[in-house]
């Protein structure tokens, strides 16, 4: 028997494909930060908890800075990878320069400081691509706490061009929109995470 769908049940059927790949990026963001606060407790005796709530922004800035290391020439263990990847946080967003001393010493112990430049050096460049893709959503990026709050974004932009590929309606986007907002907590609100989906799918459609 052959069964047939209509083009607006494929369409539900792809985005709704879409949005739980949006839920697994989030969740991947999240937990690849929980891995980060364990590994600063266990090699730094760190307590980096107070980022937690941050965790999948802060991971979607860092994961895919950690893994272009990772899958890089230079060799580095896992451990090392963490400790460099650490600093980086505290350098990126947070302004605890006592936490950011021990980390560094502890850097310049374990000789890693060619590796952990190498990372500054991404994040740089990550940060510069993606403040500049932001502007063009005429969206207000000027401090660390509001870059902070949209980097949760980064490893969401495959996932909605995807989406951008259909004419959605508002209740649609507000469903992603409530998908994110699971991951997000109180960090940024449900109107702030609408507009910024929104406008990040009419940028895509308009160049699609």
């Amino acid at each position: 028997m052959r069964i047939t769908i209509t083009e607006s049940q494929y369409k539900n059927i792809i985005i709704e494909n879409r949005n739980s790949s949006i839920e697994n990026e989030l969740k991947e963001s999240d937990s690849f930060f929980k891995n980060l606060v364990k590994s600063a407790k266990q090699q730094l005796n760190l307590d980096l908890t107070f980022l937690v709530t941050w965790g999948a922004t802060i991971g979607g800035f860092m994961h895919p800075i950690s893994e272009f290391i990772k899958n890089g020439q230079m060799e580095i263990s896992n451990q090392d990878l963490s400790l460099i990847t650490i600093g980086c946080v505290l350098t990126y967003f947070t302004d605890n320069k006592k936490m950011l001393f021990e980390v560094l010493e502890k850097i310049k112990e374990k000789k890693l400081i060619s590796e952990f430049n190498l990372m500054l050096k991404q994040c740089d460049k990550l940060k510069s691509y993606f403040l500049n893709f932001v502007e063009g959503l005429n969206l207000s990026i000027y401090n660390i706490s509001m870059m902070i709050g949209y980097t949760f974004l980064i490893p969401l932009l495959p996932k909605l061009l995807e989406i951008s590929k259909h004419d959605l309606s508002p209740d649609e986007i507000s469903e992603i929109t409530k998908r994110i907002s699971l991951y997000l907590g109180s960090t940024l609100s449900s109107k702030l995470i609408y507009e910024l989906v929104k406008k990040t799918i009419k940028k895509f459609k308009s160049s699609i």
